[in-house]
């Protein structure tokens, strides 16, 4: 039935199913399926080529020059074929995709990137130092949902300017590419419909009312040059103003910040939280004492609201259920609570009452 014959006979599946109903079809197919469909037919490779485009995540650096190439042919531009418009989520996944790139290639990879309008989302979260300036001074993607980026301190009037021109941005991850005591200096955010954001604590005081009033998860990244233990509060006091903020997440990689003091910080400043993920990478590891563990039950009795609690660490001195239960005593409301030790799961329990 996806011959070019059978696409001529009158029983033919192309003849009568309404091509949205072919789509959602072909959209179950893997790719090298997608591919032989647009050898087909014309009809099934206008359907299947809308597919193969929609989601774009580069891996090497062949990959990016040959999808540039693509983008840029005449053949793409033809306006029945135009490629650029059937992109709906774009990433770079590997850093090394971008690493080296010779002057004329990053410059086309900028303007493609100008002509992907319909993009939902848009993955830039690499280290490179390619240019993206013109990218944030010019881009507009009137759907854009998610964008995660990696920030050069140079370009920060531009993130801005590029953040305000897309309110309808609801997920947004920011990572710096420069050391934290560096001043951060942006204009006024607005992001109406911000619901997460991942990122340095330092970018938060730049969103205003509007923004801040709607953001229910929060993942905040103290790297080595963060703030340190005295300042931590006031990293989190910037989380405050984030009243429908109901998951916290936050990793460290400071020696010095045990996650009760996070816990402790976190119940200064939001305490009606109820979701807390805590994860440390440290550079002298050690797992928690029974010290340890009582300032974590001091400091989850300041946080009523808490009803789970993830801890990525490096172990318990002392049997896991034992701490588990520990805790739950200094928080009634906490029903589950997570140990993770070196990425594996070593314990979870539900958290008893008594």
């Amino acid at each position: 039935m996806l011959t070019r014959r059978a696409a001529k006979q009158r029983n033919s599946i192309a003849t009568w199913l309404p091509n949205e109903i072919l789509t959602a079809v072909m959209s179950h197919a893997s790719r090298p399926d997608l591919v032989a469909l647009c050898r087909t037919s014309r009809l099934f490779r206008n359907l299947a080529t809308r597919l193969l485009y929609r989601i774009v995540a580069l891996q090497t650096a062949a990959q990016l020059k040959a999808f540039l190439r693509t983008i840029e042919s005449k053949r793409s531009q033809i306006a029945a074929l135009r490629l650029s418009d059937h992109v709906r989520r774009f990433a770079i996944r590997d850093s090394k995709c971008t690493a080296n790139l010779p002057k004329r290639t990053a410059e086309s990879f900028t303007s493609v990137l100008l002509q992907l309008h319909n993009l939902e989302s848009l993955d830039l979260l690499f280290n490179s130092k390619v240019d993206l300036t013109e990218t944030l001074n010019r881009a507009h993607f009137k759907n854009l949902s998610e964008f995660r980026y990696t920030v050069q301190f140079e370009d920060h009037p531009s993130l801005s300017f590029f953040l305000n021109r897309h309110p309808t941005i609801t997920r947004l991850t920011l990572h710096p590419e420069f050391e934290a005591q560096n001043q951060v200096s942006l204009d006024t955010i607005h992001l109406p419909h911000l619901t997460f954001y991942d990122g340095p604590s330092s970018f938060v005081p730049f969103f205003d009312k509007s923004t801040t009033s709607g953001v229910t998860f929060v993942c905040i990244l103290f790297l080595p040059e963060s703030p340190n233990r005295d300042d931590l509060d006031m990293a989190l006091m910037r989380l405050a103003p984030m009243t429908a903020l109901h998951t916290f997440a936050a990793f460290t990689m400071l020696d010095d910040i045990p996650e009760s003091l996070l816990l402790e910080s976190a119940a200064r400043n939001i305490p009606w939280i109820e979701f807390a993920m805590l994860q440390s990478v440290r550079h002298n590891p050690a797992p928690i004492s029974r010290a340890d563990a009582r300032a974590i039950a001091k400091s989850l009795q300041k946080l009523p609201s808490l009803r789970f609690l993830a801890l990525e660490v490096d172990g318990v001195e002392h049997k896991d259920f034992e701490t588990v239960a520990f805790w739950s005593r200094a928080c009634r409301n906490l029903t589950l609570v997570t140990l993770r030790t070196s990425n594996k799961l070593d314990a979870q329990a539900r958290a008893v009452d008594e």
